[in-house]
């Protein structure tokens, strides 16, 4: 009986840890670190997301499709981190649908989420003098982007790459706070990459 009880225990354990499913996330607000400059530039930023950033996508690991996740509204949500983001260092920043010919100009082809696994531990259960060990895996939100930074149509710097969340999950009620997470940590890695201090010396 004491055996039953404890694979029964165990079972329903397991089924709560992999059954349970992400809930949908839609617009949420982040606040990216900027290092502040001396004095804002005061040449205006405008930002074009392109057709390939998605307004509605579902968000599965890597290699699996067990951590699907709904994202809604992620172009309204990401138009708010990139201004958070800019907008400590340049005095105007819009978004515009298509690319203006003249002034300068951030466009973000694409930023596409995963989860990526980042590595698992282990754990002992004691149950009635029974012992189990239980791994646990633990997931990391990653964001792979591709940007270009023209003035007058003319090219002056990329960012292509992909950065990762700071936290991870182990259970699925963590995966809305590691993915705001992990967009902070991307808007602040693309300010970096794109606004180098060779780059920021030719803006006014």
């Amino acid at each position: 009986m004491k055996r039953f009880a404890f694979n029964s225990l165990f079972l329903l354990l397991l089924a709560t840890l992999a059954g349970c499913a992400i809930q949908p996330l839609g617009y949420f607000t982040t606040e990216p670190y900027t290092k502040p400059l001396p004095q804002k530039r005061s040449e205006p930023l405008t930002i074009v997301l392109r057709e390939d950033v998605k307004d509605s996508l579902r968000m599965e690991g890597a290699h699996t499709q067990r951590f699907r996740m709904k994202l809604t509204d992620f172009r309204q949500t990401l138009q708010t981190s990139l201004r958070h983001t800019f907008s400590k260092n340049f005095e105007q920043v819009t978004f515009a649908d298509t690319e203006p010919t003249q002034g300068l100009v951030l466009v973000i082809y694409r930023i596409r989420p995963l989860w990526r696994l980042g590595g698992t531990s282990t754990s002992d259960l004691y149950i009635e003098g029974q012992t189990q060990t239980v791994s646990e895996s633990h997931w990391y939100a990653l964001f792979q982007f591709e940007s270009t930074l023209f003035r007058d149509g003319k090219q002056i710097q990329s960012a292509d790459g992909q950065a990762g969340s700071e936290l991870a999950m182990s259970s699925f009620s963590q995966a809305h706070a590691v993915f705001k997470n992990g967009l902070r940590v991307t808007c602040e890695s693309l300010y970096r990459k794109l606004f180098t201090d060779d780059v920021l010396a030719t803006i006014k």
